[in-house]
């Protein structure tokens, strides 16, 4: 009976022997966004962002810092939605180069 639980409780774990859970699943999704962030950038963006961010609230001018968040989330949107063109366009690219080496 200790076998069955054992195999059990093996299954529960990741090759690292963490527990797999949502939360775990989270952790480890996030460490890998730090390590990959860490290597490739060095976000500016977010720390330049932070820097307005905390200038315009200490003004205290509330409808200056709501009109800044709207328009870097809609700086971001239009951004997302470039990048999700991108992608079709190029998946789309491999298809027809897929098609006529067929």
């Amino acid at each position: 009976m200790t076998e069955g639980w054992q195999a059990t409780k093996a299954s529960n774990l990741t090759p690292h022997g963490v527990p797999k859970t949502q939360r775990g699943a989270a952790a480890r999704q996030v460490e890998r966004c730090a390590v990959t962030a860490n290597h490739h950038t060095h976000m500016n963006y977010i720390r330049d962002l932070e820097r307005d961010l905390r200038a315009l609230l200490e003004e205290g001018d509330t409808a200056k810092v709501i009109r800044f968040v709207k328009e870097k989330a809609l700086e971001s949107y239009r951004n997302g939605l470039d990048a999700t063109a991108l992608r079709v366009e190029q998946a789309s690219e491999k298809l027809g180069q897929s098609a006529r080496a067929s």
